[in-house]
Order: structure tokens, then sequence, then C-alpha cells
């Protein structure tokens, strides 16, 4: 019994190990992408989003996660109002 709880142990140590790799690689990949990303949830609020996407809307990753855009579209030009982007 100890030797599978232990072999259980050995393989969830593994998966943990290649999951990271993934998130990893994952990351790389994204912020490689000359196209913006944006991840949203169910409910429609930012939860994620890469290098190219705060360039393309003028907002940092932090200032964007956590809330809701107004539009996808930005009118005008340079920054516009993160005020508009209700907090959940």
């Amino acid at each position: 019994m100890l030797d599978a709880l232990e072999a259980g142990m050995r393989v969830a140590a593994k998966l943990e190990r290649r999951s990271g790799t993934f998130e990893t690689r994952w990351r790389q990949v994204l912020e490689a992408a000359q196209e913006a990303y944006v991840a949203v949830d169910a409910s429609g609020v930012v939860v994620d989003g890469n290098r190219r996407t705060e360039e393309l809307f003028g907002w940092s990753r932090e200032e964007m996660v956590g809330r809701r855009p107004p539009s996808w579209s930005r009118s005008g030009t340079g920054r516009g109002s993160l005020a508009a982007w209700p907090r959940r």
C-alpha cells in the first residue's frame, strides 16, 4: 500500500513539473506573438493578455485584468479611459 502511495506521489510530482514547463512555454509563445491575445472568463472579464495587447490598447496587463471592457475598439488616439472599464 505504501509503495503505491509513493508511486502515485512520484507521478503527481512529474505531472506538476510538466505543467510548469508547459505554462512557461505557453507564456513565451504568447509574449512573442505579433497578435494581441486577450483571455476573458465566462462573464467577459479580462483574465490575461500579452505584450501586444498592452501596446494595442494602451493599458498594462495589470490594469486590464479584472475589468470588463466597454468596447474592443479604441476611439481617437492615445490612451483610452481606463475608468470606463468597470471592476468586477
